[in-house]
């Protein structure tokens, strides 16, 4: 997730200050927070940013515009038949690294599947942004 993008920053912002983490490229450590918290804080940074990476394939940056065509790729796999795993798998590495790396202690106690369980009614259909 590219922190120059505007959108993705956003998301990232809004996760950071959530779990009371370190405004930094790595949001460690969370404060005192506890696993619903993190919870709930995660799963609307994966909404968040599979909405910026949607939007971004339009973006004049490169590196935005190249971000936001691969998870486009994966998330558009996924809209299609709801079963394609490659974005959920993709979600539950990222997110265990990062909740790993913000709270050693609460990571393991996290529901990967809920947090990267992905709302198409939220997010939306790819096709708005590029078929």
């Amino acid at each position: 997730m590219p922190l120059s993008c505007t959108a993705s920053f956003d998301c990232w912002t809004e996760f950071c200050f959530a779990v009371n983490g370190t405004l930094t490229a790595t949001c460690t450590p969370f404060g005192n927070v506890s696993v619903a918290t993190i919870q709930q804080a995660a799963a609307r940074r994966v909404t968040c940013a599979l909405k910026a990476a949607l939007a971004s394939v339009t973006s004049t940056d490169a590196s935005c515009k190249k971000w936001g065509q691969s998870l486009t790729a994966l998330y558009s796999l996924y809209y299609a038949d709801h079963t394609s795993t490659n974005v959920t798998d993709a979600c539950s590495a990222d997110m265990c690294r990062l909740l790993t790396a913000g709270n050693a202690t609460l990571a393991p106690q996290v529901n990967y599947t809920s947090v990267c369980a992905v709302n198409v009614t939220a997010v939306g259909n790819p096709c708005r942004y590029a078929c």
